[in-house]
């Protein structure tokens, strides 16, 4: 991601604009969320969702779409962000088959009573 400017913008009577004072800098933002960004080809709209109050990926889902397209957000990358922020993770297939052998030594281990010890 790229760094916002160093010095917020201002209007004429030195008063700091609500969006730029928010938006910050997009480094604070999570690095989940930058790769989700990257994964979906919109890390340029980062600085625009940091001036919406988003820093992690679980801010997103308090966002409309009406939210992503005043952001800037074409209709379209709104409902891919969103539908990505919602999707259930995919499984580890390595984790689902440590998972099952843990769970079929539990249920050795349950099978087992004092009696035949």
């Amino acid at each position: 991601c790229h760094a916002a400017a160093s010095s917020p913008s201002s209007s004429p009577n030195g008063a700091v604009s609500k969006a730029s004072a928010t938006a910050g800098s997009v480094e604070d933002c999570s690095p989940e969320l930058k790769g989700l960004l990257r994964d979906l080809a919109l890390e340029e709209h980062l600085p625009q969702l940091r001036g919406l109050g988003v820093r992690v990926i679980g801010d997103l889902s308090d966002l409309y779409v009406e939210d992503f397209e005043a952001a800037g957000f074409t209709r379209v990358q709104a409902r891919r962000l969103q539908r990505a922020v919602l999707a259930p993770p995919v499984p580890d297939p390595a984790a689902a088959q440590e998972d099952a052998g843990n769970s079929a030594l539990r249920d050795e281990a349950r099978a087992v009573s004092p009696a035949d010890l």
